[in-house]
């Protein structure tokens, strides 16, 4: 019975349960992408040039649990982690922003 109500509501509301939990979806599968190391990930391209294309396509489309993870602590931390530091723009653009907020104390 609940089996059967469960797929009359995917049904009804299928695009919006897909488009509610694709963010979950993709995390979990870029996290599991992410287990392969580049170069593995180079052979594996050259082997399945559209299978590799499409988990392109997924991993574009979705969130990076790594990559969401470093932008929340940036955002709670409030400083940009090192590895922005080091591109001389960015650098640069960082020191002058803390500067005027140095000034206006």
């Amino acid at each position: 019975m609940e089996a059967n109500m469960l797929l009359d509501q995917w049904k009804a509301h299928g695009l919006y349960v897909l488009v509610a939990a694709w963010p979950v979806i993709s995390m979990v599968l870029n996290a599991w992408f992410r287990k392969k190391t580049p170069e593995a990930w180079i052979a594996y391209g050259n082997a399945n040039p559209r299978l590799a294309g499409l988990i392109r396509l997924i991993s574009a489309l979705g969130l990076d649990p790594v990559k969401a993870a470093k932008a929340a602590q940036q955002a709670i931390k409030g400083a940009a982690d090192a590895a922005h530091t080091k591109n001389p723009k960015v650098a640069d653009l960082i020191d002058s922003v803390t500067a005027e907020e140095e000034k206006k104390k």
